[in-house]
């Protein structure tokens, strides 16, 4: 299906800017579409592909929907704790529908959610004690924990960033995504780092390769004349490799999100 304004816009050869569209979003002609951005960042890339999130190696999509576990892996980010009190997870359940939840933290103690989760998108810090941040690293996944580490994790937020730093992202049911921009960074020079987008095509566990390009050092904007289309269901993720040694890796995505019946 074709969304006027997308084409309209491209059609005229500028790539469409994620600030202007979000000032425009409250205008009748923009009812029902949003923005997503997503960034991640790997400090670990080496010769085999890893995901550009923050735990490292390559991420796997969960299999089925589940309750998962919530923890920290240091005391002081609970309920009274001058650390991480609450966090909001934002995920998918097993229909894509979008489910958001807040969970109150319990320390290394793993706490379950209430809804299962088939995909994490997000996680941040909602409510902190006096240090305003997260105190410890503090994971989402199945498992466990050992030392607050669930087995299989889904999503983390690592240390004093109240945000998960992955650059993953599943379109909901009944919704189309449009990636209209993306840059990617790489902070050693002179080793050459290969960078992919990957994604499926619908709820297919076949994940393409979408782009590919490679960085020696700096940053590479890179404005998507036409945007990249994901489908309702689709998977994403952006990965990384090092030619040799082990690289520092950040990406960052602007996504339009619009419903199947935008017009």
């Amino acid at each position: 299906m074709s969304h006027s304004f997308i084409s309209w816009l491209y059609g005229k050869g500028e790539p469409l800017s994620p600030i202007l569209f979000e000032f425009a979003e409250g205008h009748s002609l923009f009812k029902g579409a949003s923005t997503v951005h997503k960034f991640g960042y790997n400090d670990t890339i080496g010769a085999t592909e890893e995901t550009i999130w923050s735990q490292g190696g390559l991420y796997v999509f969960p299999s089925i929907a589940s309750s998962m576990n919530v923890s920290s892996d240091v005391s002081t980010d609970t309920s009274a704790g001058v650390g991480a009190r609450s966090v909001v997870i934002q995920g998918l359940n097993a229909d894509y529908d979008e489910v958001n939840e807040t969970v109150t933290l319990n320390g290394l103690t793993e706490v379950a959610t209430t809804n299962e989760f088939f995909r994490i998108n997000r996680m941040y810090t909602e409510t902190a004690g006096s240090a305003d941040r997260n105190e410890g690293n503090i994971y989402i996944g199945l498992g466990g924990p050992s030392s607050g580490v669930p087995t299989t994790v889904y999503g983390k937020i690592d240390y004093t960033e109240n945000q998960t730093l992955q650059a993953i992202y599943t379109v909901p049911r009944n919704n189309v995504a449009y990636i209209t921009h993306y840059s990617a960074s790489v902070g050693k020079g002179g080793q050459a780092v290969t960078v992919k987008l990957r994604a499926t095509e619908g709820n297919t566990s076949i994940l393409r390769t979408r782009d590919k390009f490679q960085l020696l050092q700096g940053n590479l904007p890179s404005p998507q004349i036409p945007p990249t289309t994901m489908v309702a269901n689709s998977d994403m993720m952006f990965t990384g490799a090092s030619a040799s040694g082990s690289n520092d890796v950040t990406v960052s995505i602007h996504i339009i999100k619009l419903p199947h019946d935008w017009k």
